[in-house]
């Protein structure tokens, strides 16, 4: 498994990709990132840095970039991707975003996402647009369906509410997996 925080050193041939931030690796993750695991192709896992100064350091994270290294350690992935999400990046359009790092860079033939998937400058990016590039760039887009607890979608939004809320019972129910989340979101 190689980690990769910088993409532009980055050459692949044929690669299945998955991408998201996959904060927590909670068990919606788990099912999106078992159908890469049994991929044949160069699997990648695609996720974002959330570092001191960059756009998504506000939203807080259920866990640091290395203990999701672990966590998504299990699913065999040959890279782990961690992307700077910076302003030049989130300026992005979704079209360079897909045409200049997924298809040139990761080599993308597949791509595996959840049914909400956003992608680009402001999330203009949608599962019809990555279908209808996919048909250009010759990527097939695969969708998984979201997984539930409760009756609603496990997200990672709703994780942090369950913690904000004291609610770690259904919190670790949703994650899938123990993480110290008394301590997050305070």
């Amino acid at each position: 498994m190689n980690i990769i925080s910088n993409i532009k050193k980055l050459k692949l041939k044929e690669s299945a990709v998955t991408i998201g931030k996959f904060d927590g690796v909670h068990r919606g993750h788990d099912s999106l990132l078992s159908m890469l695991k049994n991929d044949p192709l160069t699997k990648v896992v695609f996720t974002f840095d959330a570092k001191k100064g960059t756009p998504l350091e506000a939203e807080g994270s259920i866990c640091s970039n290395s203990r999701k290294i672990e966590l998504l350690a299990k699913y065999e992935p040959d890279y782990i991707i961690f992307f700077r999400f910076g302003r030049l990046e989130a300026a992005m359009s979704p079209r360079r975003f897909v045409k200049s790092l997924l298809v040139k860079r990761l080599g993308m033939k597949r791509i595996y996402v959840g049914p909400d998937f956003r992608l680009g400058r402001k999330g203009k990016g949608d599962i019809a647009l990555l279908k209808e590039l996919g048909t250009r760039y010759g990527f097939e887009v695969v969708v998984h369906e979201k997984v539930t607890y409760d009756g609603k979608d496990i997200s990672s939004t709703r994780i942090h509410n369950e913690i904000k809320e004291g609610h770690y019972d259904k919190a670790y129910a949703m994650l899938g997996h123990t993480e110290d989340i008394e301590k997050q979101d305070r």
